[in-house]
């Protein structure tokens, strides 16, 4: 007897009846076999085990031209309520059923949705997945949608602003695709915000949905403020390998840190298409991106935007960057080593607070970390700033940074409504 013949035995012996075979054990050419029974398709892998499509999902299967077009599943599994089961295939479709329903979705779309929570937290698709803008959404009863962009990522968003987003053409629309999840902007009120490849929508106190076209219409003042923390929430914590990061970092070539990287995006990001001064290669946006030059641009000659507090008593006074500012510090500022970038790094200031202690810890987003694979990532970093006359530092790992000075967002020229 075959696998196939020793799986039939064993389910029809658990009272699981497939009924009358409709078709002989055929062979693939990799030397996997199937065949298709009344109330089921057994599908032997040798490397794997056997799998059993039933339900909905064995006529689908059969229309869709079998394991000859769609290939053997690469998993499958079924949720905790027993009302809902799915399997992914290896040309990544995905078959999500229940016992009279099913809808198809891509692999990708589909285990997004079962590790964000499945039916459970989205119940069940709308519809089958659709193609659009080069890429895929799904659509849930809940308002829920879920997005895979052309590039790979897989993006949620819900309520109001996915509405708002449909009703702006979605994909296909101005915004273009998403580029993170829907973020909460942690007020009382509880708006919201999502990020995309030309613009942001946000909700606002009264309920109403804003939209920010990138490079149109960018927000000023304190404006582009929400928007840089918006952005920066949305793509940190990141790392090596993940879209988020992927797109911060696009340029890195290897050498050095990717910490410059950040703050560079998030220029562009916020509209600034001043060429020589954020380090990027965006073609279409008149951007050029030239290796080493990270930490050059943004000091700028110390000259506005920068702000430069080193040697004064600008931070003694009471000067602070704001949040979305590009924070520039350094080890040794001595003469000697003024243009050694030993020691130096940038990162995003968000906030800062006071300690049980009384120290101004600072709040910030940094790329050129390190995750525990030794990789290149991004994340929400604290550090205590120390403030002495014209001497300002932050507490790095066992060193003192002293802090040059930063970006600051309100002096940009970025496009005005």
């Amino acid at each position: 007897m075959s696998a196939i013949d020793d799986k039939a035995a064993e389910w029809a012996a658990a009272g699981w009846d497939l009924g009358a075979a409709h078709t002989d054990e055929l062979a693939l050419p990799d030397g996997r076999n199937h065949r298709r029974y009344e109330n089921g398709w057994l599908l032997d892998d040798p490397n794997v085990g056997v799998w059993l499509v039933w339900g909905p999902a064995l006529a689908r299967l059969h229309a869709d031209g079998g394991p000859e077009q769609r290939g053997f599943p690469t998993w499958a599994a079924g949720n905790e309520a027993g009302d809902a089961w799915w399997w992914a295939f290896e040309d990544h479709s995905m078959y999500v059923q229940t016992t009279s329903e099913l809808w198809l979705l891509t692999d990708t779309l589909g285990a997004a949705w079962v590790v964000r929570g499945g039916t459970a937290v989205f119940g069940l698709p709308a519809a089958d997945a659709s193609a659009v803008a080069g890429g895929w959404a799904v659509h849930f009863a809940t308002t829920a949608s879920i997005y895979q962009p052309p590039v790979p990522a897989n993006w949620l968003l819900h309520g109001r602003l996915n509405l708002e987003y449909w009703n702006q053409g979605g994909p296909a629309g101005s915004l273009g695709w998403p580029t993170a999840d829907v973020v909460d902007q942690g007020d009382a009120v509880g708006t919201q915000a999502a990020t995309f490849e030309h613009g942001q929508l946000q909700t606002t106190t009264t309920g109403e949905v804003t939209v920010t076209p990138l490079g149109g219409s960018a927000p000023t003042g304190g404006d582009r403020r929400s928007r840089a923390v918006a952005l920066v929430q949305s793509f940190v914590p990141s790392d090596t390998g993940d879209a988020a990061f992927g797109e911060i970092a696009k340029d890195y070539t290897g050498g050095g840190t990717t910490c410059g990287f950040l703050c560079h995006w998030l220029l562009w990001r916020l509209g600034v298409r001043e060429r020589g001064f954020v380090n990027r290669e965006e073609a279409a946006d008149g951007l050029n991106y030239v290796d080493g030059q990270n930490m050059t641009r943004l000091f700028h000659r110390g000259v506005a935007p920068f702000v430069t507090v080193l040697g004064t008593r600008k931070m003694a006074d009471g000067l602070r960057p704001q949040a979305g500012d590009c924070v520039y510090v350094k080890t040794d500022v001595s003469p000697e080593n003024a243009k050694s970038g030993a020691g130096e790094h940038v990162f995003v200031f968000l906030s800062a607070t006071t300690d049980d202690s009384g120290r101004e810890i600072w709040h910030s987003a940094d790329a050129g970390q390190r995750n525990a694979a030794n990789e290149q990532c991004a994340r929400f970093v604290d550090r205590a700033l120390t403030v002495h006359g014209t001497t300002a530092q932050l507490s790095f790992a066992g060193e003192l940074r002293h802090v040059i000075g930063w970006v600051d967002l309100d002096l940009l020229d970025l496009p005005t409504p």
